[in-house]
């Protein structure tokens, strides 16, 4: 019977040890930032410090390329239709020249 008593305590001891082994690992758990928490901190604290991030470059350059293409387009429209209308005025004096 005693030893009986003698396991009981050992067990009843081992169970206080993972007991107190799995409140302090759910205190680290709870203490630790996950890694989203992390970039969102960072990039308030980018945000606050003004700094320019790649993301940022990445955005400005796709919209600086779509500007150029847009002024792109309007010149080459621009430079079609006053290639069309030199050529109407030209035919246009020299018909009145022919006639």
């Amino acid at each position: 019977m005693s030893d009986l008593n003698a396991k009981q305590e050992g067990i009843a001891i081992k169970v206080e040890e993972l007991e107190e082994k799995h409140n302090d690992q759910e205190k680290q758990i709870e203490t630790k930032t996950d890694k989203n928490d992390v970039h969102v901190l960072i990039d308030e604290r980018l945000k606050e410090e003004q700094v320019v991030t790649k993301a940022d470059l990445e955005k400005l350059e796709e919209r600086m390329e779509a500007n150029l293409h847009a002024s792109q387009m309007k010149l080459l429209k621009w430079i079609i239709g006053t290639g069309i209308s030199f050529i109407s005025g030209a035919i246009a004096i020299i018909e009145l020249f022919i006639r």
